[in-house]
């Protein structure tokens, strides 16, 4: 399986968690603009999220450390980035 594949089912994974039914709108920040975030980008654009009743909103936030502060404040519910 490829690593795009393997990134559209991680994506999916995270998301399954979330319940469709709720109205509060989740917040994917991500923190580099790479290939690697077309996980987020493709279902975005292609409506999957929408389709699936998932309310999605993708943030780009410069820098781990203000990653880490929105998380801890509770401003982003998901991270999405490069694997360490």
């Amino acid at each position: 399986m490829t690593k795009f594949a393997l990134a559209i089912c991680a994506f999916a994974f995270t998301l399954s968690f979330s319940s469709p039914s709720s109205s509060k709108e989740s917040y994917l920040a991500y923190s580099t603009m790479t290939l690697n975030n077309t996980a987020l980008w493709v279902p975005r654009d292609m409506g999957f999220l929408k389709k699936h009743g998932i309310d999605a909103t993708l943030v780009y936030v410069q820098g781990g450390g203000v990653l880490v502060q929105g998380m801890l404040r509770g401003f982003i519910d998901r991270v999405f980035g490069k694997k360490l």
